[in-house]
């Protein structure tokens, strides 16, 4: 059962925001001013930028292929199952220990408030952000929503009346600890921009993906950079040297600035952004089980869709138990795991796009290209490498562990199960000069291009799904081409191909249906009950008629007295296709494998 597309651009936006703007900036300030004093606003705003360049490739990744489990699919149908296996169990790991430390946070916000035991609240928001996300996303999204605006609310007055406040000094040295200490201090909050990859994972409940997708994002990415850049001005500007270590540093910010009211409005804050965490993060964690479940990598029970919410119920369950037993880790420990697992995925989505683009698949259709390719990719991955090795052994040994979890499942199970097709082998295959003889990857491409567009395929598509293409690499004469198409004719046809032969033969004026010196769609009506295309490239050239002597395109149909309309139909549509901007020169460089693809996802009015 498919997902239901339910997510406009409001919910895109405050989904990525809400994940975003949580433990990032209401906790982790105070440990990143330890590391890098005052420039820690520099870090934010660093951060921000580094992580709007890795999403570049992650949103022409889900406008391309707009699939649960966002990076994970990506990676998978990029680079092979064992990569996909990796990226999906590490990134399923980060969001739902994201959520843990989410619902963490409100349940010791309770304890301290209200006395109330840690253990039972806990478990008690897990539960009630399980049961959400199962009753359906477009209740949780629309829950997101209204926490997401709220919080944005009282952030934009926190920073609007704290400009009031601040002082100079607090800001003197900026690079007290070095700028070294400022790069470095970006790469450990980068968890903080963890909430893009969110986009991405449930990306095929999107409605319009090919705009609200890429819209979301980026108006996402931009103001929450510009919003850490401006909370951290403010909070280091109050707080000054206080703000070292200090886990509740902008209710102490608003506390200076207001008093306790404005200790009480950020904490109020503090817990919109914690619901907004866990509730997006258990939305975004449980697609990368489905996803994975789909493709056989893990036990397919997980990839059950619930009849009546038409949500990943089983996923969400098996995502919402990981989180309840997930424990109580150390925070900076916690961070630098997030971190790195973000980190190699924006890595491995960037090798992705350079795979994809070079494997030549032409049903790899993005409605968003970075631009200054490969450039950017290569020059972002360089990038996220050393911020990686930045942030110490720790972070290494935490990924070893968990590589080596990921690994174990793989090879003891997906392995033995995973049947698909991955962009590097064609690029392997065309590398060594072998033709492709499963051209499953690109199959499954088209399908996902027709259900992000919302196409449905009409009579047409239908006949060139049936058709038979050739690929000629010599000249030769209109005669010899359609010799060749009857007698491919007779053998899928249990009628006498004669008559069709004699009406090829004897048809006056057939030299007219070359549409020009590149295209000719020569085509008769028979007696018989046939319907058949016939789809000729030739880079040689077709010697067609005195006026078309090297015809590369031709298409050639066979069709019945008895649906002259259809007839009529198949010969706009394909007149259409060939006047799209470009056909001449894509037509020459597609892969005959593709062409049926080309053809099909081409721009026209359906039937």
């Amino acid at each position: 059962m498919k997902l239901e597309k339910k997510l406009k651009f409001i919910d895109v936006f405050c989904i990525a925001s809400g994940a975003m703007i949580s433990s990032g900036i209401f906790i982790l300030p105070g440990i990143a001013y330890e590391k890098a004093g005052p420039s820690v606003i520099f870090s934010y705003f660093l951060g921000g930028v580094l992580a709007f360049l890795g999403i570049l490739s992650i949103i022409e990744l889900s406008t391309a292929m707009p699939k649960a489990g966002g990076d994970y699919f990506f990676i998978n149908r990029s680079l092979g199952p064992l990569a996909g296996t990796i990226s999906g169990i590490l990134s399923w790991f980060a969001l739902s220990l994201k959520s843990a430390f989410a619902i963490y946070g409100l349940s010791e916000l309770l304890r301290i408030n209200f006395n109330i035991n840690p253990i039972f609240s806990y478990i008690s928001f897990a539960v009630v952000f399980i049961i959400l996300n199962i009753v359906g996303v477009e209740l949780a999204s629309k829950f997101e929503n209204i926490i997401v605006i709220s919080l944005l609310v009282i952030l934009g007055f926190f920073i609007f009346s704290g400009t009031t406040s601040l002082n100079t000094e607090n800001y003197l040295p900026f690079f007290r600890t070095g700028i070294n200490s400022s790069i470095s201090t970006a790469s450990f909050i980068f968890v903080s921009f963890g909430g893009l990859i969110n986009v991405a994972s449930i990306s095929e409940e999107v409605i319009a993906p090919k705009k609200n997708i890429s819209q979301g994002i980026i108006a996402s990415i931009v103001l929450v950079t510009i919003l850490y850049t401006a909370i951290l001005f403010i909070t280091v500007g109050t707080l000054g040297g206080a703000m070292s270590g200090n886990l509740t540093p902008l209710a102490d910010s608003a506390y200076i600035i207001f008093g306790n009211k404005g200790y009480i409005m950020m904490s109020i804050g503090a817990v919109l952004a914690f619901l907004s965490t866990a509730n997006a993060g258990i939305m975004a964690a449980s697609r990368y089980p489905l996803a994975l479940a789909k493709d056989n990598l893990i036990p397919t029970s997980i990839s059950k869709v619930s009849h009546r919410f038409k949500t990943p119920s089983t996923s969400i369950l098996v995502t919402g138990a990981f989180i309840i037993s997930a424990g109580f880790l150390k925070l900076e420990v916690l961070v630098k795991m997030a971190s790195s697992v973000i980190l190699l995925t924006y890595i491995l989505t960037n090798i992705s796009v350079i795979i994809l683009r070079e494997s030549k698949l032409e049903t790899y259709r993005p409605s968003f290209k970075t631009k200054f390719y490969p450039f950017l990719q290569i020059i972002s991955v360089a990038i996220y490498i050393i911020l990686i090795v930045d942030m110490g052994i720790a972070s290494v040994e935490i990924a070893f562990f968990f590589l080596a979890l990921t690994l174990g499942v793989y090879f003891f199970y997906g392995r033995k199960k995973y049947s698909g097709q991955f962009a590097i082998g064609l690029i392997l295959e065309r590398i060594i000069d072998k033709k492709v003889a499963n051209r499953h990857l690109e199959k499954e491409l088209r399908e996902i291009v027709l259900n992000r567009d919302e196409i449905e395929l009409d009579r047409f598509d239908d006949l060139v799904l049936n058709s038979t293409v050739f690929d000629f690499d010599k000249t030769l004469n209109l005669d010899e081409v359609f010799k060749i198409c009857i007698s491919e004719l007779h053998k899928e046809y249990s009628v006498n191909t004669e008559s069709v032969k004699k009406e090829f033969f004897s048809r006056k004026g057939i030299e007219h249906t070359a549409i020009n010196e590149f295209l000719a769609i020569p085509h008769i009506v028979v007696n018989e009950d046939i319907l058949k295309l016939f789809i000729v490239r030739n880079k040689s050239g077709i010697r067609f008629s005195e006026k078309a002597d090297s015809i590369k395109c031709m298409f050639i149909l066979i069709g019945t007295k008895n649906d002259k309309k259809f007839h009529l139909q198949t010969l706009a549509a394909i007149a259409k296709i060939s006047l799209e901007k470009g056909f001449e020169e894509n037509w020459l460089r597609i892969k005959s494998e593709s062409i049926k693809e080309f053809i099909i996802l081409s721009e026209r009015k359906r039937f």
